[in-house]
């Protein structure tokens, strides 16, 4: 029997009055009776004596149409309504030579005229994604007019305990769902089958993310284990294309990419939005609440690892996003928010790399995932423990008083869909007296970010979270948690994954109007 739909409504809750002008303040960072002196979110329920909170849930979702040569998702991806100032360059070269580093979906849309020396050069497989140049016409990108509405249903995993990061295959044909630890569950949709792995091997093995390269072959897998009270950042292969080919050995499938720079945690993998190498954030523990964070690329398949900057910080950090610079030239912006807040941003100006530490707001609270627009033009920066959505823009972060702020919904992260014309916001079970548990779901479109007020029609954020949370089919505890958000490519629906300790959840949405996902 197909799961039931639940469908999301505006929730008219009365709310704690909120101070739009005053800094953010730890007194409202305990959102859950497990947190913490260092204010570890998530170590209720399976993560004790872990650090748990560094974990990043990445928005993992890849563009629709994505084939193993690239240029037919470019094409697929882009050229539906999206890059019309892009596609004359960007097509032509894309076809002469992407198959040989993924270097002309974005440089030959550029600069179709210098790119020749990368193409065969060394940058191949980074500077293909980024030119130094600005963009020679803006990239225009659909935006929704009105708000939507959105159908949910849990999908049948069982035996799951919390889940913490999701990745569709961009065939849409798989997911890749990672519980707290151990566990790898790989969903089929095309017989509607779920296959479990645990992939740890004598230590503990506690995950933070995924990505799948653009290609579909593979995901890269990050996290670390922990053996004797101590932690090592790990990387992971998963050999999707092994397992599409009917291979059931977990020891095969996923295996352990050797020569990883030693780190505390590999927290964040991502991919550029428009191909390229990925790019991953390390962080190793000094003592006393002091950490070093690294930026390295990787080659995946040379194995080597380019480092592009490190830097020592005091809040710990947890994601990155790939973002354009002023001048359009390409970035990469780290957040972090295990104990404070602090934000950094790497760019490459003319082919030499450089930082910014002071992005202009340093008053967010503590924020762990940052998640960028597919034009690469700006990110959304949650602040859990503000319970705001900051937009990261022109190597600039939005100030606290123009940010939508929300005192009564326990915010924790955002997850674009590939169109990039609407985001959903996601974070925790809420209990408010008179209304049955609800899980909290924003709705962001693009370029609507003005919040007058909260939660009312002056709101271009609009709440469209799970009813009835608390009860079948969803049953979610108190202080559940949604973890994380991907959008399935062709369609307009994904998943939303969570829990809380042993339970775990993995759920179906929908926008009602857009094409069928499910």
């Amino acid at each position: 029997m197909p799961s039931p739909l639940v469908r999301s409504g505006f929730l008219f809750l009365s709310f704690a009055a909120s101070c739009a002008g005053c800094p953010a303040s730890r007194s409202d960072e305990n959102l859950d009776d497990a947190q913490d002196a260092s204010l570890q979110r998530f170590d209720a329920g399976g993560d004790a004596g872990v650090d748990a909170s560094v974990i990043h849930r990445p928005d993992a979702s890849v563009d629709a149409g994505v084939d193993a040569g690239w240029d037919g998702g470019v094409d697929a991806g882009w050229d539906a309504g999206v890059d019309a100032g892009h596609d004359a360059g960007r097509d032509a070269g894309s076809d002469a030579g992407s198959d040989a580093g993924n270097d002309a979906g974005w440089d030959a849309g550029r600069d179709a005229g210098v790119d020749a020396g990368l193409d065969a050069g060394v940058d191949a497989g980074w500077d293909a994604g980024w030119d130094a140049g600005a963009p020679d016409a803006a990239v225009v990108y659909p935006t929704a007019d009105s708000p939507g509405s959105y159908l949910y249903s849990p999908l049948p995993i069982g035996g799951l305990a919390e889940a913490r990061a999701v990745a569709f295959h961009p065939s849409g044909s798989a997911a890749v769902v990672l519980e707290s630890y151990n566990i790898v569950h790989v969903y089929d949709f095309v017989v509607g089958a779920d296959h479990r792995y645990d992939v740890h091997a004598s230590a503990s093995l506690y995950f933070t993310g995924l990505a799948f390269e653009p290609a579909g072959g593979f995901a890269l897998l990050t996290g670390y284990e922990i053996a004797s009270g101590v932690k090592r950042g790990v990387v992971l292969d998963f050999a999707f294309d092994q397992w599409l080919a009917g291979e059931t050995d977990p020891a095969v499938l996923f295996t352990f990419r050797s020569g990883v720079p030693a780190s505390s945690g590999v927290m964040s993998v991502k991919y550029p939005s428009d191909g390229g190498e990925p790019a991953l954030l390390f962080q190793t523990e000094q003592g006393g609440g002091n950490y070093t964070m690294a930026l390295r690329r990787l080659d995946v398949a040379a194995n080597t690892w380019t480092l592009l900057g490190a830097r020592a910080t005091s809040a710990g950090c947890a994601d990155l996003a790939f973002v354009h610079g002023a001048l359009g030239n390409p970035g990469i912006l780290v957040v972090c928010g295990t104990n404070g807040y602090d934000a950094l941003f790497w760019s490459e100006v003319a082919g030499v790399g450089q930082w910014r530490e002071d992005l202009g707001n340093n008053l967010l609270g503590n924020t762990s995932v940052v998640t960028a627009h597919p034009s690469g033009d700006y990110a959304l920066a949650v602040s859990w423990s503000g319970r705001a959505l900051y937009r990261f823009q022109h190597e600039q972060m939005n100030s606290y008083g123009t940010a939508p702020r929300f005192s009564t919904r326990a915010l924790w992260g955002a997850a674009f869909a590939p169109d990039g014309a609407r985001a959903l916001v996601y974070g925790q079970a809420m209990d408010i007296s008179g209304t049955p548990r609800f899980g909290t779901v924003l709705e962001y479109r693009h370029d609507h970010y003005s919040c007058v007020q909260p939660l009312s029609s002056n709101c271009d954020l609009t709440e469209v979270s799970i009813p009835n949370f608390g009860v079948s089919p969803f049953a979610a505890p108190s202080q559940a948690n949604l973890n994380h958000a991907a959008w399935r490519p062709g369609c307009a629906g994904g998943l939303i994954v969570g829990g809380k300790g042993a339970w775990g959840t993995v759920i179906k949405f929908q926008l009602e109007g857009g094409r069928n996902c499910f």
